[in-house]
């Protein structure tokens, strides 16, 4: 962890992290929907909300460009995998471990902890 992180950065990279959490679940349910179509519907509205935040809070483009590349079968793979591994890249330059799912929510939540109680006077 960056030792130098504000509450507000690392209070970012906490919510980077769950709205990456949320697209790498959304790589996962990619891969099923050819056996199951249905699926590619149910999972819709899940990948438009965690693509939104993500591209959102990562300044990757323009966010409703790649809410509207959720719609397009096998793109949406593509565009899934180009934000995990943007954000991935983020969370890590904060001083995060990455793995395959994502970063440790607990390690950052912990973090924001003490830079929070390292902020409040005595």
């Amino acid at each position: 962890m960056n030792e130098n992180a504000t509450h507000q950065d690392l209070q970012k990279t906490l919510d980077i992290a769950k709205a990456q959490k949320g697209v790498l679940y959304c790589v996962l349910a990619n891969l099923f929907w050819p056996i199951f179509p249905p699926l590619f519907i149910l999972i819709l509205p899940f990948q438009i909300f965690f693509v939104y935040r993500l591209a959102n809070l990562t300044k990757i483009g323009y966010p409703p460009i790649w809410v509207v590349g959720m719609f397009i079968p096998f793109i949406n793979l593509m565009l899934l995998l180009l934000l995990a591994q943007r954000s991935s890249k983020l969370i890590r330059e904060a001083g995060f471990e990455v793995r395959l799912f994502g970063a440790n929510l607990n390690e950052i939540e912990q973090a924001l902890e003490r830079a929070h109680g390292s902020s409040t006077p005595h």
